[in-house]
């Protein structure tokens, strides 16, 4: 992206240290003597770019004494790296910052992190990952396509997963062999090999964006009162499910849920669910929803109810699980 000079008006990158035309310094961006561009936030420093050869980056904690805080979207992307070392202080790596850094084996990740972006880390060669107490992020597809990634260490202050965060990775891989519902400290991230009547787990508070996205097999699924939020798109496209029961507990319907899921006929919406997302039940053939007069179902009604849909008051269907 070229950015005007503010001193002679010509045309620069805008990750240009300074004007090529007249020498004027670029105030947000610049870069050190290790080819490293920044980024000058309110916030405090970004990585913004590399220009150098080194396959072994270390990012340090600070640049002429102010705070290296994050990793900016693309900063890396494609670059020709086998090593990452984070040190203390840095919080963010953004959308993108390593996609497609095919020669990346090795990341140390810092305890200050508290989020990764989407497909941050998509199509790298990273073999195993350890994240700390403080995490609280990672973003849809993070670390998708990495199919070498065989071990992750990811703490309980996890709080969102995105969708396909580690798809195709051998680690999931391993996992789904082991139990078709896959979960992340409280998180069911993958239930895309769960077959039959599927009821979760205790110990599962949420279910990740396209959790079960497009899985042919499941036909009766019963979400217990321990899980509080149903991710966008968690059932999405799965065209053989018919029957959900959610027990008293559930607060969140997310975004195009059960959207695709044409063959669903009965959905039990407990008084407890406080959100539904827009077309969170649509494109299904004919759905039965059953929810109490006074739910807040009633309110986003208009939002997710189509004429193929026939709401039944005051009634909860005896779905057997």
């Amino acid at each position: 992206m070229m950015i005007k000079c503010p001193e002679c008006g010509n045309d620069i990158s805008e990750y240009s240290a300074q004007c090529t035309h007249c020498g004027c310094p670029n105030s947000k961006y610049f870069s050190n003597d290790d080819d490293l561009i920044f980024e000058n936030r309110d916030e405090g420093l970004f990585i913004a770019g590399y220009s150098g050869d080194s396959i072994n980056i270390v990012i340090p904690e600070s640049y002429e004494g102010k705070k290296i805080i994050g990793i900016g979207k693309n900063a890396f992307a494609d670059k020709a790296i086998s090593s990452v070392k984070l040190l203390e202080g840095l919080k963010y790596i953004e959308d993108e910052a390593f996609i497609c850094c095919s020669g990346l084996s090795t990341v140390f990740f810092p305890k200050s992190l508290i989020s990764i972006g989407k497909r941050a880390f998509y199509k790298c060669r990273l073999k195993e990952i350890k994240l700390f107490e403080g995490i609280q992020e990672i973003g849809d597809e993070s670390f998708g396509l990495c199919a070498s990634l065989n071990k992750i260490e990811i703490p309980m202050s996890i709080i969102n997963i995105g969708a396909h965060a580690f798809k195709y990775t051998a680690w999931l891989i391993g996992q789904q062999k082991l139990n078709p519902l896959v979960a992340i400290s409280n998180i069911l991230i993958d239930g895309t090999n769960a077959k039959g009547t599927v009821r979760l787990p205790s110990n599962v508070s949420k279910i990740a964006p396209s959790a079960f996205y497009s899985n042919p097999y499941i036909k009766n699924v019963v979400i217990p009162s321990n899980v509080k939020e149903i991710g966008a798109m968690a059932f999405a496209d799965c065209v053989n499910l018919k029957t959900v029961d959610m027990e008293e507990g559930v607060e969140t319907i997310g975004r195009c849920a059960f959207i695709g899921a044409r063959s669903l006929s009965i959905v039990n919406i407990p008084n407890s669910v406080l959100y539904i997302g827009g077309a969170a039940f649509l494109r299904i053939d004919d759905l039965s929803v059953y929810c109490a007069r006074s739910s807040k179902a009633v309110e986003w009604a208009s939002n997710w109810v189509d004429w193929r849909t026939l709401v039944t008051w005051n009634s909860k269907f005896p779905i057997s699980s």
